[in-house]
């Protein structure tokens, strides 16, 4: 009898041990499967939803990573840029599934035209300083500042190519000179730096001729 209590328990502890398993692992599973993105926020409506949708294109097919537009309303009476990428980095909106946030504000109060945050998760660019008569310019300049903006959250510094986008400068006039993407060494750390961050990347699918 104490033997068939003992097998018994020894049953009830290996079934139990088995369902603690295939729990865990379909809890990993579940934390694998959810994807990041990047997040690309136009606040107070502050840029067209054609501006942002050419932005988003623009992402997807330069950085291959899944890219979100989302409408966002913060207090207008910020004066700071940095007061706005506070004020998404306490939103809880972001804070799981957007390791990448570039944010698009239209602020008169504020002389910066970007502006990038201590952890370098955010950055917000203002349009007022960027506005030209020429609208293609203006986004050449948002698709600029957006690059950077990604390259800098994936830890990626300035690049001594004067064509890659992350090269530095100091006036818009030498943002305006210089390329739109990575440098092809900026574009493997970029790459690498994506997996780490669990950002879903899109398939390369060659044209077909």
């Amino acid at each position: 009898m104490k033997r068939i209590i003992y097998l018994a328990s020894t049953l009830l502890v290996f079934a139990a041990a088995l369902q603690l398993c295939a729990a865990e692992t379909a809890k990993q599973t579940t934390e694998t499967s959810v994807k990041k993105r990047i997040a690309l926020l136009n606040l107070n409506e502050a840029v067209t939803k054609a501006t942002m949708k050419r932005l988003k294109t623009y992402a997807e097919r330069q950085l291959r990573i899944k890219t979100d537009i989302i409408e966002k309303d913060v207090d207008k009476d910020i004066k700071k840029l940095s007061k706005y990428a506070e004020n998404i980095d306490q939103s809880d909106d972001f804070k799981e599934n957007y390791p990448v946030i570039v944010a698009v504000c239209s602020s008169e109060s504020s002389e910066e035209h970007v502006y990038t945050s201590d952890s370098k998760r955010i950055t917000v660019i203002n349009i007022i300083p960027l506005q030209t008569s020429k609208d293609e310019r203006f986004v050449q300049r948002l698709e600029r500042l957006m690059m950077r903006g990604a390259g800098k959250a994936a830890g990626l510094g300035f690049d001594p190519d004067p064509h890659c986008v992350m090269h530095s400068y100091k006036t818009i006039e030498d943002l305006d000179k210089m390329g739109r993407n990575f440098s092809p060494p900026w574009q493997a750390m970029f790459n690498s730096a994506a997996k780490r961050m669990g950002l879903e990347i899109i398939p390369y699918s060659p044209k077909k001729p």
